[in-house]
């Protein structure tokens, strides 16, 4: 994956779980693959071997519960994050998915604090900054979102759904002229 090969990659996992299919760890690279390749029934199947196979195994709770909450399956995801928390109480995996989860069920305030929590460990985490740019937009906090948004597109320029947000911001604000640099090089 490094190396950008993702199909030597995912024929070296599969010949790991051909020859021990209780590999963990390969489970675990090939669920993200699965997530990936938009998978995610099977994705999830992976995790859940995983689980299955290490119960205890903290990577493949927060994995699973992120997807489960990336598909809004709340329920699924709360004892899995519960388990989580219990593993490793302040792992960045976890802030962020503990934010996904307030952010599914509309408290943003609870979405800030995880945020701001991740931000102390990991600064200017991706996922987190667009998250952020997210509950801060919803919030009508148009200058927070701008910041948010703008930091993780220095990092993502392609991301069209950060890009339209950044711009339905700009709008917000009442900034047609800036929206339109924002969107200029979608368009032409």
């Amino acid at each position: 994956m490094a190396e950008n090969d993702r199909a030597t990659a995912e024929r070296l996992v599969a010949e790991v779980l051909g020859a021990d299919p209780k590999n963990v760890e390969a489970l675990m690279v090939q669920a993200e693959f699965l997530r990936l390749g938009g998978r995610l029934d099977d994705a999830a199947a992976a995790y859940r071997q995983a689980i299955k196979l290490e119960p205890e195994n903290f990577a493949a709770s927060v994995g699973l519960a992120t997807l489960e909450l990336a598909r809004d399956r709340i329920d699924p995801a709360q004892p899995l994050l519960q388990r989580a928390e219990k593993l490793a109480p302040h792992s960045p995996r976890l802030k962020f998915a503990k934010a996904l989860l307030a952010f599914k069920q509309k408290r943003n305030a609870d979405v800030i604090a995880e945020l701001q929590a991740l931000s102390l460990i990991v600064p200017r985490h991706a996922p987190g900054l667009l998250l952020a740019g997210m509950v801060q937009y919803a919030d009508g906090k148009y200058d927070q979102a701008q910041n948010a948004l703008g930091a993780y597109l220095q990092r993502f320029p392609g991301d069209l759904a950060a890009r339209r947000m950044l711009g339905a911001t700009l709008l917000a604000k009442g900034q047609p002229h800036l929206a339109v640099n924002i969107f200029a090089p979608l368009i032409g």
